[in-house]
């Protein structure tokens, strides 16, 4: 009887270390995943697609919208001097 009840906690110990290592394999697919993710994403940055878009942004964001008064027109083509300037 005694060895019957250590095959059998030998077995769950078995199935529970399986489980682990299945657990722990999709663990480490995650993360590989994630960087390989991350990966893309930087080289996206570094090619002049990206670069341009980067650009971009920081000019929309940074510049003032011109109105439709022309008399603002003077105000607008002096902010976007400046812009360049920098």
């Amino acid at each position: 009887m005694r060895d019957r009840n250590e095959r059998l906690s030998g077995r769950r110990a078995l199935k529970e270390w399986e489980a682990e290592r299945e657990d722990r394999k999709a663990e480490i697919k995650l993360k590989e995943a994630e960087f390989e993710l991350k990966k893309n994403e930087a080289a996206k940055q570094d090619t002049s697609v990206g670069n341009s878009k980067v650009f971009s942004d920081a000019m929309r964001s940074s510049a003032i919208r011109m109105s439709d008064d022309p008399i603002e027109a003077v105000a607008f083509f002096n902010n976007v001097e400046q812009l360049f300037d920098i």
